[in-house]
């Protein structure tokens, strides 16, 4: 099923696994955020423009012979265009950058920095936006109250920073960190755990998931604007 082609019904079920207790509804709830961040950012890869090997030399500070040779290696995926030049597209670059551990140019991320509140708790993801916008009134702030939102906005905005709940109700947290991480397209979010388990395995786990961070409630504003500052590229 196209299910991202139909938010209604989606987000009718979604609705439906918060307010119930039916385990099955939290399942269906939970498979539909990965499927969306599974496809959805899939389906935006098609968008994406593609580089020649100069651009992506200069974008990464490398030389074109370096790109070549890691086109030429199978380390860098790419395609060929009818004249047999090189044409690489921006998620390969990324994932490549990704892999190797390297830093991904601003020019190959949204623009601005995004960050995605994902909490149930509205009062607590509303104040968590009032506070941060009076910190940062640059950052786009985006919040989500439950699974399908989460998924449908990890998929469209490619957020900078996911502030993610890991125990909010019918949502295994753990596991949706886990699928951004494994994304090609959202990969490069950084994740930022929060939950009111402060116990060190509570936090391994959280880490061993793709976090890197990890904050407990009550949130302390001050701390959680750090925390998303120390992840950001310095400009």
């Amino acid at each position: 099923l196209e299910l991202h082609n139909k938010p209604d019904i989606v987000y009718f079920i979604s609705l439906q696994a918060l307010i119930c207790t039916e385990p099955w509804l939290y399942y269906v709830s939970l498979r539909i955020t990965f499927y969306i961040i599974d496809n959805g950012c899939n389906e935006m890869s098609g968008q994406m423009r593609t580089l020649s090997t100069t651009q992506v030399a200069r974008l990464v500070g490398a030389s074109d012979q370096s790109v070549a040779n890691w086109v030429d290696s199978g380390d860098l995926r790419a395609g060929r265009t009818p004249g047999g030049h090189r044409r690489i597209s921006q998620s390969d670059v990324v994932d490549f950058l990704q892999r190797h551990n390297l830093r991904i140019p601003a020019e190959l991320l949204p623009p601005g920095t995004t960050i995605l509140v994902v909490d149930d708790e509205r009062e607590v993801s509303q104040s968590l936006k009032k506070a941060a916008k009076t910190r940062h009134r640059e950052w786009n702030i985006l919040v989500a109250q439950d699974s399908y939102a989460a998924g449908e906005a990890v998929a469209t905005n490619h957020p900078n920073i996911v502030l993610l709940n890991l125990h909010m109700r019918g949502v295994d947290g753990f596991e949706v960190c886990r699928r951004i991480k494994s994304n090609q397209l959202a990969c490069h979010a950084a994740i930022i755990a929060v939950t009111d388990d402060p116990s060190e395995e509570a936090q391994r786990t959280a880490k061993d998931a793709g976090a890197i961070a990890y904050l407990s409630k009550p949130l302390d504003i001050d701390l959680v604007c750090r925390t998303i500052e120390e992840q950001l590229p310095v400009s």
